[in-house]
């Protein structure tokens, strides 16, 4: 968490410094399904630190092996990963796999009422639509909708992103 706030800069550095060790407790969870739901969490937990760094392909890599592994329940954690694992490969440019991912994930937020992962789904849509003509009032209409599904979380989900500003209409 501290990844995302103001003075998030040590806290970056700090883990860049354990990079390595990062690595191997990643390779460690990747063992064997035993280690699945904390090799998911890890991973999951892991999302900024990638996202701030620009490390696209291997949290994208972290993300997919854990994933893997994970036992396919439907659980915060395991929505988590889709979002982080999207975000990826949306940063990467791979639109067809992130649209996959993205369903998956709208379709987990849907079926366990997790409106943090609605909104994060619905964000990543909308985000999509501002990369294909002709489509900012879906673009618009997606943002609205998860704006919408975060207040319903409770939670204060960040409603701005490099591609997409969202502002009440």
């Amino acid at each position: 968490p501290q990844l995302q706030r103001p003075d998030q800069v040590p806290w970056r550095n700090r883990l860049e410094l354990e990079d390595d060790n990062l690595r191997a407790a990643l390779d460690w969870a990747a063992g064997g399904p035993e280690h699945g739901d904390e090799g998911l969490e890890f991973a999951a937990a892991l999302f900024w630190f990638w996202v701030k760094r620009g490390h696209f392909s291997e949290g994208r890599q972290s993300l997919e092996r854990a994933l893997a592994l994970d036992n396919q329940r439907p659980s915060r954690v395991r929505a988590k990963a889709l979002a982080a694992l999207e975000h990826m490969m949306f940063f990467s440019g791979d639109y067809a796999a992130n649209r996959v991912v993205n369903e998956e994930l709208l379709a987990l937020g849907r079926e366990t009422n997790n409106y943090w992962a609605i909104s994060f789904a619905l964000i990543q849509q909308a985000a999509m639509a501002t990369n294909t003509a002709g489509a900012m009032e879906e673009a618009r209409t997606l943002a609205s909708d998860a704006h919408a599904a975060a207040t319903s979380a409770g939670s204060e989900i960040r409603t701005k992103s490099p591609h997409l500003s969202l502002r009440e209409r």
